[in-house]
């Protein structure tokens, strides 16, 4: 049965320019063929080399993504119903041509672009969507520019795909896809030459400007409030400040390299000690290049590259998130709106949740993202994945579908105290309060006497049940467990768990650092019932020895 008040809940923060977006994939919109020859623009200088990701062809026809791997040699491969999409997705992006080691798999590289002209001649399938179109055109170009010709015909479809994603940009999405998109449409535009080209070019520079301007919050955080999203979209800037520079457009180098000092001042915030991105709404490891790869990258462009990234405090009030170094620890706490009002689709219910790692190693996790669809999507975006609570067994905002949100809070009241002798931070959100009593979660965590304070608020009339969660990163063990305190044993260290207001319950559950990938870990809860205000929470402290 349909429940209408989710759609209309999700429904009335879209705006016009979405609505116009979804209307327009009705209409009949023009399919762009382009017969070779066509030209490539002379570089003025060299290109240098990018950020790389992981390999992920394992074989001329054979690919693993996602952490599942498949043999791809039949021209069915490509839109195989028995793969999920976004492992089709990733197929069609050809991210192996700027991966790991790209130049000994050159022969494999440049047959699979053969393959792919010949066994998708669209404009139907999962490789000629906007956001596949999106990646693998710059993909292309990037392997080009690195210095593997592409032949007339590669040439022509990249000019084939261009004019089709040109009468599809992703407005009923706007956000990271859009950008995606007038990036394409850049790398199109200033590798080929022509009318169609100039044309993209300068479609591309509008909105460019337009989405760095909206995207790039004040503080240098991307506005869809996830780590690894904001790393996807500095890899853009840096991308577009290389072929800026390549073909000499110098008013673009400028726009692109001040979109790029902002998203790389915020970086380090969003990560821990360990080097890798903390995990707040979708994030994962290997969907992004690793910040090691954007930081050589960015300092290969010019950058001055930050010292020591997440390891000192840090505030970003405008994403919403605050980092605090104190004794052996660094807290990172998320604070922050899930994302733009009219997108919020990557938001999980981590609001007020936080991760902890003790001598650079982490301790506290969310649980991560497994999958972009199904039960598994739905399950590590509850708020029983992260580490903050749950009341009545309700979720903090009504996510639902795979990347819909329909009533959702907002945090408020956001205080934070940087001193380096004793930091502190608290806040509330009203997720809560569509429900009877009007809920409100307010939770503090400061550093008081070496050891790390937090405590929860539920500001309510009526009974109500709060339950508290802490999930152990699998490399945590548990030395003990009782009913008031846990020792965990991490990195030589012993991490202690003392809970204050309600007792401590170990539990079974899961961790997942990269799509398609999840292990088994543990999780205290702490629950609380009663009438009234509830107060409780727990203390972590660390002592020298495991």
């Amino acid at each position: 049965m349909i429940d209408l008040g989710l759609y209309y809940e999700t429904a009335r923060h879209l705006r016009p320019r979405q609505w116009l977006g979804r209307l327009a994939e009705f209409l009949p919109r023009p399919s762009v063929r382009v017969q070779a020859p066509m030209e490539m623009r002379p570089p003025a200088s060299s290109w240098i080399l990018p950020a790389e990701r992981a390999a992920s062809m394992t074989g001329p026809a054979r690919a693993r993504l996602l952490n599942r791997e498949r043999d791809i040699a039949s021209p069915a491969a490509w839109n195989d119903p028995s793969s999920e999409r976004l492992w089709l997705y990733h197929l069609h992006y050809f991210d192996d041509l700027c991966a790991q080691s790209a130049r000994t798999r050159n022969n494999w590289h440049r047959a699979l672009i053969a393959r792919w002209i010949e066994e998708n001649p669209g404009p139907a399938g999962a490789g000629w969507e906007p956001y596949p179109i999106a990646r693998r055109v710059v993909n292309w170009i990037k392997w080009a520019l690195a210095g593997n010709p592409l032949d007339a015909r590669s040439r022509a479809s990249l000019a084939a795909q261009a004019g089709h994603l040109e009468h599809r940009l992703e407005t009923r999405l706007l956000g990271n896809h859009l950008l995606a998109d007038a990036k394409a449409l850049m790398f199109a535009g200033a590798f080929l030459t022509g009318p169609d080209a100039e044309r993209c070019r300068t479609l591309s520079e509008r909105l460019l400007r337009e989405q760095w301007d909206e995207q790039i919050l004040p503080d240098g955080g991307h506005f869809e409030r996830s780590p690894m999203y904001h790393a996807l979209i500095l890899e853009d800037a840096l991308d577009i400040l290389n072929l800026a520079r390549a073909y000499d457009f110098k008013a673009l180098a400028a726009r692109a390299r001040a979109a790029a000092s902002l998203l790389l001042d915020f970086l380090p915030a969003a990560m821990h000690p360990d080097g890798e991105i903390a995990f707040f709404n979708d994030s994962a490891f290997g969907m992004a290049p690793a910040p090691r790869e954007l930081f050589s990258y960015a300092s290969r462009l010019g950058f001055e590259i930050p010292s020591g990234p997440g390891t000192g405090s840090s505030s970003r009030p405008a994403f919403g998130l605050w980092a605090f170094a104190a004794g052996a620890t660094r807290l990172i706490v998320d604070a922050g709106a899930i994302g733009p009002d009219y997108l919020p689709g990557h938001a999980h219910c981590d609001t007020l949740s936080y991760e902890l790692s003790v001598g650079g190693r982490r301790v506290v996790v969310n649980c991560g993202t497994y999958s972009y669809a199904g039960p598994e999507r739905a399950r590590f975006r509850r708020t029983r994945a992260h580490n903050t609570v749950e009341i009545d067994g309700e979720e903090q905002h009504e996510i639902w579908a795979d990347f819909r949100v329909a009533r959702r809070g907002y945090p408020y009241d956001a205080r934070w105290c940087m001193d380096s002798g004793s930091p502190m931070f608290s806040a509330a959100h009203t997720g809560y309060m569509r429900l009877p009593g009007r809920p409100l979660h307010r939770r503090t965590l400061a550093w008081r006497d070496d050891a790390w304070m937090i405590e929860d608020l539920i500001e309510a009339s009526g009974r109500h049940a709060a339950a508290a969660f802490v999930h152990f990163h699998p490399d945590a063990r548990v030395l003990e467990a009782g009913p008031e305190r846990v020792v965990c044993a991490s990195g030589g260290r012993r991490v202690i768990f003392e809970a204050f207001g309600a007792p401590w319950r170990l539990e079974e559950a899961e961790y997942s650092p990269e799509f398609g990938l999840k292990t088994a870990t543990r999780a205290l809860r702490q629950e609380r019932s009663g009438r009234g205000g509830l107060h409780f929470g727990h203390r972590i402290s660390v002592r020298g020895e495991a």
